[in-house]
Order: structure tokens, then C-alpha cells, then sequence
């Protein structure tokens, strides 16, 4: 279990990446843009091992991305990419939908997984029951507060990731972000 910080990014092209490393980058996430979320880093599956190569030459992780809610036609097509680069050395898969983290654990089984649910993921046991099912990482919802971080952490099997910078779903959630945000305001 990582017991450091981890700064993960994602490059918008593939130069980015020694540039970022250089920068104190930890590890990178690439995807498709077709199974991924954050388009403005898609990488091509022809261009994957070089990502891939470029990341570890540098000591660095490179991590797959594929967070986007997955209809069945999709689902299909993940399958397919799943099968093209199962034999790739990256080192971990970041899933949102929990048919694709089927897949994930069918196709690939000893890759790492991180759930990357965001709306989900609010108390320990669910991030446990998680860890039980291979989960390697997890990405807590966006709208915790400091103090709700630090109690599920502590009480966590698998590694905890929040996102510190981006846009957390404010409108699709029924949580207090806003409130939390002007109650919890540290000095």
C-alpha cells in the first residue's frame, strides 16, 4: 500500500509526460477517449506502449483510464479494448461503472483496479467491501469533509484517494457541498 501521497495527473498528449515527471508527478492516467471521462487525455491504443515505456523509463505509474457509465453497446466494445491491451505493462485500471469492473477482473484478474466512483464511495464500509472484492484503490466522493476523509482512511482496508482540483459533481448530488464548503472553511 502506497503510504505516501500520490500525484497522478493526466496529460494532455504524450510529451506532457516528461515534462510532468520533471515536475513531480508520480504516476499518469491515459484512457480512450471512448471509455474515459477526461477526454483531453485520450491516448490511442497504438500510442498506449509508448505512454506506457515513457512513464516507466521515469520511474513513474501509468494507469489506464476508463471511468465512464458504460451502456451495454459500450460494455461491448470495452471488452474488445480489454482483450487488445490485456498483455500492455500498465500498472492499473481506474473504473467508474461496475460492469466494467467485471470485465476488468474477467479479462485482466491480476490487475490492480481503483474504483473511481465518486458519488458512491461516503463510508468506510462500502470502501471495505470493496477491498474485498480486489479493489485495490479507491476515490472518495467529492463532497466529504476533511474530518469524514480522515475517519474513512483511518478505517480503511484499500489505498484512499480524494481529488484536491477539478469539478466535483455539485448538481448531480444530493450532498451539502456547498454548505460543508462554508461550515468547514479552515483559517
Amino acid at each position: 500500500m502506497i503510504k505516501k501521497t500520490e500525484l497522478l495527473v493526466a496529460p494532455k498528449q504524450l510529451a506532457e509526460i516528461e515534462l510532468l515527471a520533471v515536475a513531480g508527478a508520480d504516476a499518469f492516467v491515459v484512457g480512450d477517449a471512448r471509455f474515459a471521462l477526461c477526454g483531453h487525455s485520450s491516448v490511442q491504443e497504438s500510442h498506449l506502449l509508448e505512454a506506457i515505456s515513457s512513464a516507466h523509463a521515469r520511474r513513474k505509474r501509468l494507469y489506464l483510464l476508463a471511468d465512464a457509465l458504460m451502456p451495454n453497446a459500450l460494455l461491448t466494445e470495452f471488452a474488445v479494448y480489454l482483450q487488445q491491451v490485456k498483455h500492455l505493462p500498465f500498472d492499473g485500471i481506474r473504473v467508474a461503472d461496475i460492469g466494467a469492473y467485471w470485465l476488468v477482473r474477467e479479462i485482466i484478474p491480476t490487475v490492480a483496479v481503483h474504483l473511481v466512483d465518486a458519488m458512491m464511495l461516503t463510508n468506510y464500509e462500502t470502501v471495505n467491501y470493496w477491498a474485498t472484492k480486489g479493489v485495490k484503490r479507491v476515490r472518495l466522493a467529492h463532497e466529504l469533509t476533511y474530518d469524514e476523509v480522515l475517519a474513512i482512511k483511518s478505517a480503511a482496508t484499500p489505498e484512499v484517494e480524494v481529488l484536491i482540483q477539478g469539478a466535483p459533481l455539485m448538481f448531480t448530488s444530493r450532498r451539502q457541498l456547498l454548505n460543508n464548503y462554508l461550515t468547514y472553511q479552515r483559517p
